[in-house]
């Protein structure tokens, strides 16, 4: 390469990578190919809720991000399994379809749990037989928190 003159970032990894480095690098332009069929095959409203998840030997694996998007991605898979059938370097004989959502809503605040005043009472009483000053100290840290 002449001096002075930009290297592109993947001929610099591909020349200097280890070895496991370089089956990474393949198994990701596999996929990048793979992905790419996959786009060509499916209606646009479809693409952007369908991504590739892998291959594994003859079968497809599909993730989609609701049941409904699942339905209608099923209805292809004839068609896909079609079409990745006749691949020269990578064939699927058959497609199978995941869901997995998109993003899972957070979990609902839960609110603090509240202490009665009669077991605020009973901690109290407790921290006044406890010998130990630390562990008095916390049942009646815990013993004012009642509402």
């Amino acid at each position: 390469m002449p001096a002075g003159k930009p290297a592109r970032i993947d001929h610099l990894l591909r020349a200097r990578a280890p070895r496991g480095v370089n089956r990474l690098w393949e198994a990701a332009e596999q996929q990048l190919q793979l992905t790419r069929r996959l786009r060509e095959v499916l209606p646009e409203n479809l693409r952007p809720h369908v991504r590739l998840a892998r291959l594994e030997g003859p079968r497809l694996v599909l993730t989609t991000d609701s049941p409904v998007w699942a339905a209608r991605l099923r209805y292809y898979a004839p068609q896909l399994a079609k079409h990745f059938g006749r691949g020269k370097s990578v064939t699927a004989r058959t497609v199978q379809v995941q869901i997995v959502p998109a993003s899972a809503p957070p979990p609902a605040a839960r609110a603090a749990p509240t202490l009665s005043t009669d077991s605020a009472a009973l901690l109290r009483r407790t921290a006044q037989d406890v010998e130990s000053p630390a562990l008095r100290a916390a049942l009646l840290r815990l013993a004012s928190r009642a509402r």
